[in-house]
């Protein structure tokens, strides 16, 4: 059965690009995510994060990257919308400027939007 999915698929789907500079035989090189530009973007004059929320961790941070989102882990549970505004929170306090939610309340998958900031300064405050 693996053998005949392996037939239908064509390689160029399976490849994995990296970041210029490095080799795939570098060991050391990681995969370059290429997703990423869409987990941080610039749109309408404001940016706009696409995160997916862990919540019930152990500890509240910045989880690098989950596909095309920023991976973000909350101590606080899934109700009544704590996780939610421990998202809000944790990215307004690394990025330096509010956010607000925009899509997402109740879903792991949320997207926020931040005002007087470029997409360049979030990416290296969030570290992706």
């Amino acid at each position: 059965m693996l053998r005949s999915f392996l037939e239908r698929v064509p390689i160029d789907a399976c490849a994995v690009s990296y970041p210029p500079g490095t080799r795939a035989g570098d060991v050391a090189a990681a995969p370059y995510d290429a997703g990423m530009s869409a987990a941080v973007a610039e749109r309408d004059g404001a940016v706009e994060i696409v995160v997916w929320v862990v919540p019930g961790a152990h500890r509240t941070e910045l989880a690098g990257v989950h596909g095309d989102a920023v991976r973000v882990r909350v101590s606080q549970p899934p109700e009544k919308g704590r996780a939610t505004r421990a998202v809000g929170e944790l990215l307004a306090a690394a990025i330096g400027v509010p956010v607000e939610l925009v899509a997402g309340g109740t879903s792991r998958r949320k997207r926020f939007r931040a005002v007087g900031v470029d997409a360049a300064t979030v990416r290296r405050a969030l570290g992706v």
